[in-house]
């Protein structure tokens, strides 16, 4: 997800988002059981999500990289790298 918004969004452009990560942050009752569920349906991909994968990924290919934890849950955003010219 992150290649393709890095590609389509102009440099110097915001892309923003969030997730519900699976390890590292407290979760309470019942997100745990609904997250096993949901990935086994194929709802969410994020059984393996953490911080620190979120934060590495995003700082791979973008600049000024926020993160936020509410909860079990990541609010991010991030600025398009400008193209290196390679001289």
């Amino acid at each position: 997800m992150f290649a393709n918004a890095a590609r389509i969004v102009r440099p110097g452009g915001r892309v923003f988002g969030s997730t519900i990560l699976a390890a590292g942050v407290p979760r309470r009752w019942p997100a745990p059981a609904l997250m096993a569920l949901y990935n086994r349906k194929g709802i969410f991909h994020n059984a393996a999500d953490d911080l620190a994968g979120l934060t590495g990924r995003l700082r791979e290919r973008f600049d000024d990289v926020t993160v936020s934890v509410h909860g079990c849950v990541a609010v991010f955003e991030a600025t398009v790298r400008f193209a290196r010219v390679s001289r």
